[in-house]
């Protein structure tokens, strides 16, 4: 039996996740032990079991990399639950999850009724006078920038900025690379023998425009908007709006941001509508139901993994696949 679609899509999926289970592990260890006791021997075997599974760094086969995919992103997303339930601050790991490529399933994902409402209530404070700071706070991969995209279209469309402008942080934030990508799109030509320079001329441009909006895309940690980046605020420029995603919420406290969204995974019926929409017309087959209803479920309603793996399985009739999937 042919698996080579899914394990080249799902298996790069797997690969991810069961390195992010054992960074994970290692954090909540580090963190708050006692919270972790109930699945730190059953994590603890898992991976011993991913170890056994492993030749030189891959695994044997692409579909044995798929299921055992899908049995470390739910390892890892247990222990990403606990450190939410504790309200701790983790330690950094290296590999954050990416968020989901733009498509036509992934442009219908912000018309969902959860989607909409939340990029209302967004909108609904980028016109509060009150409100300088916006942030947004949800799971990797749970689709923060999806959302603050189709917020920027939105207020382009409502001509509510005189410009928007937005920039990936990361984990490990580049400075010179931040002012260069503002300073990019507001057409600002830094100088490149003097840096010193770079904070003024920054400043002076964002000020230029009497209504702007700055989205600073995946943050890890409290960003000096005033100090190090240069972004005038509140009392500096009361035109311009900030608005940031994270999923961190202790970030947003530390940067005092006025008004903080929660972004929570989709419903049962929302992440069928997403996974039948990445999936396509397979998930009608006669033989195949209701299956493709277990398998869409499966994933927890985090639609990057459901997009993943409905990928994966988009032009699979083998029913041995799905009910593996599932």
């Amino acid at each position: 039996m042919e698996f080579t679609a899914v394990g080249q899509v799902a298996g790069k999926f797997g690969v991810y996740a069961t390195e992010k289970v054992e960074k994970k592990l290692v954090t909540s260890k580090t963190t708050r032990p006692r919270l972790v006791d109930e699945i730190t021997s059953d994590t603890d075997k898992f991976l011993e079991a991913a170890n056994h599974r492993c030749f030189n760094g891959w695994y044997i086969n692409l579909w044995a990399r798929y299921k055992f995919g899908k049995e470390a992103f739910k390892k890892a997303r247990e222990i990403e639950k606990l450190q939410e339930k504790a309200n701790f601050e983790a330690v950094p790991y290296t590999t954050p999850l990416p968020e989901i490529e733009s498509s036509s399933s992934t442009k219908n994902f912000t018309a969902f009724e959860s989607r909409k409402s939340l990029v209302k209530r967004i909108m609904e404070a980028l016109d509060d006078e009150n409100i300088n700071m916006i942030g947004i706070c949800g799971m990797g991969g749970v689709g923060k920038t999806t959302i603050v995209e189709e917020v920027c279209r939105q207020a382009k469309a409502e001509k509510k900025f005189d410009k928007d402008v937005m920039v990936v942080v990361s984990q490990t934030p580049n400075l010179a690379k931040i002012q260069g990508k503002i300073a990019q799109e507001l057409n600002l030509v830094l100088e490149t023998k003097d840096k010193s320079e770079t904070p003024q001329s920054l400043w002076v441009r964002i000020k230029a425009e009497k209504k702007i909006l700055v989205v600073l895309d995946d943050i890890w940690d409290k960003v000096e908007l005033i100090e190090k980046v240069s972004i005038p605020v509140e009392e500096d420029h009361k035109g311009c709006k900030i608005l940031l995603t994270s999923r961190r919420k202790n970030v947003y406290n530390k940067m005092n941001a006025e008004k903080i969204f929660s972004m929570e995974v989709l419903d049962e019926e929302e992440a069928w509508i997403l996974f039948r929409g990445t999936a396509g017309e397979i998930v009608g087959s006669t033989d195949l139901n209701p299956i493709t209803r277990e398998v869409a479920r499966e994933y927890g309603g985090l639609p990057i993994a459901i997009v993943t793996v409905g990928r994966a399985l988009m032009k699979n009739r083998s029913k041995d696949v799905w009910i593996d999937a599932a």
